[in-house]
């Protein structure tokens, strides 16, 4: 009997403690909230995970600290808190050489914990959508905070050995709907497209062009010559001579000064249009910037100085005129014939005209 009320006597006393120990706890917990931020919370030290508390929060400083709260209610339905080294769309992104400024901004409202920051998901790609390097790419706009989120959430691969955005980064981009003008062709196999490329200025100019034409996988829309008579039937544009080049008309002032001329006769615009015609931007709308031609180099037929005879003179005894080649454009510059445009449009020459020094 006595061994029984013993055990009864050192339970209650045991659970008497307990409830003690309880109390005194929960009243220093009540104590020490005041000490602690909005966004924290006064847990057992064991409890909080992560290790850069606040302070500790209780009078003896042994169990509770002010922990920070888990904010994974900032991340959106397409985010999941992660470390950095596991976000790379997060991590990438803002290490190109170009985005580093927007850094320290967004990483602090992705923030969702100790070293956690809200990542996007993996991004799933529309029925138009490709991967595709920004550079390639329409969305590679003006670097501002917007435009950066918008790539982190489109981010779907990236190279970390390439310092800038526009190489380090690829995103689901929209494919482009080919005109009816053009052909979805790889790069290499459109020659048109390195022409228009190649009469842009600076990186920024050529990844718009290409941006806008992408139309699949390193595929890009080609433009073609519409045969007027065949009208479903599209045509490889003529190439250019070697010693011309094909660039917009409006960057050759020679065929531009004869297409803009008052009395230039129709078979000569023809010409221009048509024979000379190297390809067709029909994404430009100004005739200057749609129309490429084949424009020749300027004239370097000129005698040297050590030559005292002034053009090329026949062997004696030949006609300098009848029975010749056909001359090159500004391969005599101090030679001109005067055409005249008959009722029929056809041209006819009428009279010529040399330069004579001395």
């Amino acid at each position: 009997m006595f061994l029984k009320l013993t055990a009864i006597l050192f339970l209650l006393l045991h659970l008497t403690h307990s409830y003690g120990i309880m109390q005194w706890n929960n009243w220093m917990q009540e104590q020490a909230n005041s000490y602690c931020q909005p966004d924290h919370e006064c847990i057992r030290q064991e409890w909080c995970n992560y290790q850069n508390y606040d302070r500790i929060c209780n009078s003896d400083g042994g169990f509770f600290v002010c922990c920070p709260k888990p904010a994974l209610s900032n991340c959106q339905p397409d985010e999941e808190c992660k470390s950095l080294s596991h976000c790379p769309a997060l991590k990438v992104t803002l290490e190109s050489e170009d985005l580093k400024r927007f850094r320290h901004e967004i990483l602090r409202k992705k923030k969702c914990g100790d070293h956690l920051y809200c990542c996007p998901k993996s991004a799933v790609p529309k029925h138009n959508e490709v991967c595709t390097p920004l550079h390639k790419c329409r969305l590679h706009l003006k670097p501002t905070k917007d435009n950066v989120q918008k790539l982190i959430r489109r981010h779907c691969a990236n190279d970390p050995h390439e310092r800038f955005s526009g190489r380090r980064i690829s995103i689901f981009c929209l494919v482009q709907h080919c005109l009816p003008e053009e052909r979805c062709l790889s790069r290499d196999k459109c020659l048109p497209l390195k022409y228009i490329i190649k009469s842009t200025e600076g990186r920024h100019a050529s990844n718009k062009v290409l941006g806008e034409r992408i139309c699949g996988i390193n595929r890009f829309c080609c433009p073609y010559l519409r045969n007027d008579s065949l009208n479903k039937n599209l045509f490889a544009f003529p190439n250019c001579e070697s010693d011309e080049s094909c660039i917009p008309i409006g960057k050759c002032p020679n065929m531009l000064d004869i297409v803009n001329a008052t009395n230039a006769t129709y078979q000569v615009k023809q010409e221009i249009y048509k024979i000379r015609l190297c390809t067709l931007d029909y994404r430009r709308k100004k005739l200057e910037h749609r129309v490429y031609t084949c424009c020749p180099q300027p004239g370097n037929f000129l005698p040297k100085d050590s030559n005292q005879q002034c053009g090329q003179v026949s062997n004696p005894g030949s006609f300098r005129i009848s029975h010749g080649s056909e001359s090159d454009l500004n391969q005599f510059p101090w030679m001109a014939m005067l055409l005249y445009e008959n009722w029929d449009r056809t041209l006819a020459p009428k009279c010529g005209g040399s330069l004579i020094n001395n």
